[in-house]
């Protein structure tokens, strides 16, 4: 009894095998999606679109949120520094990074925001991850990491991207993309 039971599995597990193998050719259904197509599919839950009002400096912009004017904080990264009530932190390098931001993000286009475990920082900004669209595959973040416009900025417990983001954060590094080519960060 051992031995059928046996065979049958073998022969169960070859067949999946198989339909695994031949399913994208033949146009089959996917019975056992990838981690990564399950992880992304229902990690992500995106809600808007809202309005762009302005981008504030390379990871902070203003957004219409039910009718309010909303700081959103860029979860994640950390552009240089332009829009600081401090004027002496304030450097040539964050104007580069907002007008960057700025030729992505214009007012009137609209974003779809994504949010980790904290939903705000100490100043009352929103944190939030932002796409261009609602599918969740245009993040925001990703394209200023991959440019080298900003680096990793890993405060927890928001940190859903972190090994990616510094993924991408040391892909431009290595290429000297962006401020990578500078000293700014050395």
């Amino acid at each position: 009894m051992k031995k059928i039971l046996r065979r049958i599995l073998v022969v169960a597990v070859l067949l999946l095998v198989c339909y695994a193998a031949v399913q994208d050719r033949m146009g089959l259904p996917v019975l056992f999606p990838s981690w990564q197509e399950v992880s992304e599919s229902s990690a992500k839950i995106l809600i808007g679109p809202y309005k762009v009002l302005y981008v504030t400096d390379g990871d902070t912009l203003r957004v219409e949120i039910d009718g309010a004017d909303t700081f959103v904080r860029l979860i994640g990264i950390d552009a240089p520094e332009s829009a600081s009530h401090n004027p002496e932190v304030n450097t040539e390098e964050g104007q580069i990074s907002a007008e960057y931001l700025r030729g992505i993000v214009r007012p009137g286009m609209k974003v779809w925001l994504e949010y980790d475990e904290n939903t705000a920082d100490q100043y009352g900004r929103t944190l939030a991850y932002v796409y261009l669209d609602a599918q969740g595959k245009d993040m925001l973040e990703v394209r200023i990491l991959k440019d080298g416009m900003a680096r990793t900025l890993h405060i927890k417990p928001n940190d859903k991207y972190y090994e990616y983001f510094y993924e991408l954060e040391d892909a431009a590094r290595a290429d000297r993309k962006g401020f990578w080519a500078t000293e700014i960060w050395n």
